[in-house]
């Protein structure tokens, strides 16, 4: 898995005041790292704070983007999408592994075989 730039992860139980606390101070401090390198440029607001991203937006992030009407519908029907999606993916892999004998303690070549299509399933789905 991998991210695009500029993105920064928490975990989903992440206190919301803490995760506004940091997007705060990234964008309220923008001037003064923007300067230590070109692909800085991502790091404003207006395109880090934009979907799509790799991952949903925290709920912390998104009360900030809001207060700085960064936060469209737009924004917000894509991560309602983005959500939904993950909860699916997470769901059909608790199913797997819960459910089918062949994925207990196998190996990760055999449980990408077991994954792939229940999550080409999972997909279509959507």
């Amino acid at each position: 898995m991998g991210y695009r730039y500029p993105m920064i992860t928490v975990y989903a139980d992440a206190k919301e005041e803490e995760v506004y606390a940091v997007t705060k101070a990234i964008v309220d401090n923008y001037e003064l790292y923007k300067p230590a390198s070109p692909i800085m440029e991502r790091w404003e607001v207006s395109k880090s704070g934009a979907y799509p991203m790799d991952a949903p937006f925290h709920d912390g992030a998104i009360k900030f983007l809001k207060e700085k009407s960064v936060w469209t519908p737009e924004h917000q029907k894509w991560q309602d999408g983005i959500v939904k999606r993950q909860g699916l993916l997470r769901q059909g892999w608790a199913d797997m592994m819960a459910k089918d004998p062949a994925a207990k303690g196998v190996d990760a070549a055999k449980l990408l075989e077991l994954w792939t299509p229940r999550r080409a399933e999972i997909l279509k789905s959507l």
